[in-house]
């Protein structure tokens, strides 16, 4: 059987990785493209600076901890039987300060620190620090064996099990991921694109994600040997200033860190940062020196590295763009306050026209879609149970944009149970106009019992919710429409009154219905054909409230 060819966009972890998998298989032709490749130094290629460590900071419950806990038995198989590949066992000891809590760090890495975590069952020699184990200023601690890798021979390694898979690796500067299909070795149009390409994810044409960013690390690499990893819930030099201290296998030094400073690209080593860093390892682990302090350390170089760091979660997904089928593998799970939701209805909304024409503008490629329903996957660090969330809920979420999607991080705060009693395709199309509709009635004018109001477009979405909310206040409700079947849906949702603006006049008839009164209140999410006829018909003191250009502003 003919293999697929594919393109891999990356030779980061990520993209090597993805490569050496792939390839392992009899399906497939793989061609790598990267600008930079295992050898290379520069503060965008993530990768070299790694310390790297296995530490799980995924939450109980979520799709991380099973990538976590299937990523551990390769990672120690490797560590026991290819020393080629860079990787050793360390015991580690994470040390917890109830100072920190609710800080970046300390949220980030809550399921660490918890001292019953859920990998205590898979990681060798799991168990709580003694307070005789215990630093100054530390609380409460864990201790375990992992493994940490050094990357300049992690790399290197991946790189050459690629090749003797078959994988073909190239140099090249891919300017839209279009371009990448016609880069496989074998001459003909990949039928897949892999984009592993981390923080070019923002700056590639036909992706351009507007949410990655990076995510600044410093560090120091030394030559001095701690008898242990070491991971600190925080620091007192600011949130985004972390303490952890890893040794490299295969003589590749002692990382100490660090720094985790959103949105910062600065390049070049901070040299006061670096002296808070060396000072904070030193006081961790007295060991590193002897206790001789910062001045017995023996530097090897100074470091910064960018992490690609992607707002709203990890981008696993596939699309069509162009033509060319693009897997996206790049970014994190869900920050906290999150939950990654698996959609199975998505709302469609007039608004979502609005971002289509461009009357509202948005970065571009934009995933429109404000609302959806679905089921929770994963959740983001630090979520409360007291929230009533789980793993498996059925949930209804309005999002910023984004639930034209497979999968949409959604905000905790917009995401609502949906009882069993409510069928899916109701609750996703249900929630962004029935919450529409209530914020009108309640907050942009506070309609009293027996108010006159006119609703136009009333048997549209919000529309329809207007028409049943209002009549459970009591107000006496006209509505406009322009199909007989429109106008007999509205009525049996509580329109009191109906206008048929085909072939009447709309200002007209509702003088008539309401003898010459007026209404207390138009709700108009129509816009420019109605705007002369609201003020018409608008009794004293009246309110027009529009919330919609449906026909133009």
């Amino acid at each position: 059987m003919a293999k697929s060819d594919v393109v891999i966009l990356g030779a980061g972890v990520s993209g090597l990785t993805t490569a050496l998998l792939l390839s392992r298989t009899d399906k497939y032709d793989v061609t790598v493209v990267a600008y930079h490749m295992p050898g290379d130094y520069d503060v965008e290629y993530a990768s070299p600076w790694a310390g790297a460590n296995y530490l799980p900071v995924s939450v109980r419950g979520t799709r991380a901890t099973e990538w976590d806990r299937n990523t551990w038995p390769e990672l120690a198989r490797l560590a026991r039987e290819v020393p080629e590949a860079g990787i050793h066992f360390q015991d580690v000891h994470v040390y917890n300060r109830k100072k920190d809590a609710g800080s970046a760090t300390a949220t980030w890495f809550s399921e660490l620190l918890s001292p019953n975590p859920w990998f205590k069952d898979l990681l060798p020699n799991f168990k709580e620090l003694s307070a005789s184990d215990l630093p100054a200023g530390v609380d409460s601690g864990t201790t375990f064996t992992s493994v940490c890798m050094n990357t300049a021979l992690y790399l290197p390694w991946l790189a050459s099990q690629c090749l003797k898979h078959g994988v073909t690796l190239k140099r090249g500067m891919v300017k839209h991921i279009c371009d990448a299909p016609a880069l496989h070795q074998s001459g003909r149009a990949a039928q897949v694109v892999v984009n592993c390409t981390g923080l070019l994810a923002a700056r590639l044409g036909g992706v351009e994600d507007r949410t990655v960013t990076a995510a600044r690390g410093q560090i120091v690499l030394v030559r001095n040997n701690p008898s242990r990893m070491y991971q600190v819930s925080g620091s007192d030099d600011g949130e985004d200033e972390v303490t952890y201290i890893m040794a490299r296998a295969a003589g590749g030094g002692t990382i100490l860190g660090g720094t985790f400073q959103k949105d910062k690209w600065e390049s070049q080593p901070d040299p006061n940062q670096a002296l808070r860093i060396m000072k904070r390892a030193v006081d961790v682990c007295p060991e590193l020196t002897g206790g001789k302090g910062t001045e017995a350390l023996d530097v090897v170089r100074h470091a910064v590295g960018l992490r690609p760091l992607r707002e709203g979660g990890i981008r696993l997904e596939k699309e069509k763009i162009n033509g060319v089928w693009v897997v996206h593998n790049y970014g994190h799970e869900p920050k906290a306050g999150e939950v990654l939701v698996h959609n199975t209805y998505i709302g469609v909304n007039f608004i979502d026209t609005y971002f289509r024409t461009g009357l509202y503008p948005a970065p571009k490629p934009e995933i429109l879609g404000k609302e959806a329903e679905g089921t929770i996957v994963a959740f983001g660090p630090s979520i409360d149970p007291a929230e009533g969330f789980e793993v498996g809920d059925r949930v209804a979420y309005i999002s910023g944009n984004g639930a034209y999607a497979e999968f949409t991080v959604a905000p905790v705060a917009r995401t609502i149970k949906v009882p069993s009693s409510i069928p899916a395709s109701y609750a996703a199309a249900g929630l962004l106009q029935g919450l529409t509709a209530l914020t009108l009635v309640r907050e942009a004018h506070a309609v009293q019992k027996h108010d006159w109001i006119l609703v136009h477009a009333a048997a549209g979405g919000v529309g329809l919710w207007l028409c049943q909310i209002l009549r459970g206040i009591g107000a006496r409700t006209i509505g406009t429409a322009s199909t007989p079947e429109k106008i007999e849906l509205a009525k049996r949702n509580g329109a009191d009154w109906m206008v048929d603006y085909s072939h009447e006049d709309i200002a007209t008839r509702v003088k008539e219905i309401t003898s010459g009164e007026g209404v207390i209140a138009v709700f108009d999410g129509v816009g420019k054909t109605t705007f002369e006829a609201d003020l018409e018909v608008l009794a004293r003191k009246g309110s027009l409230i529009s919330f919609g250009s449906a026909s133009g502003p």
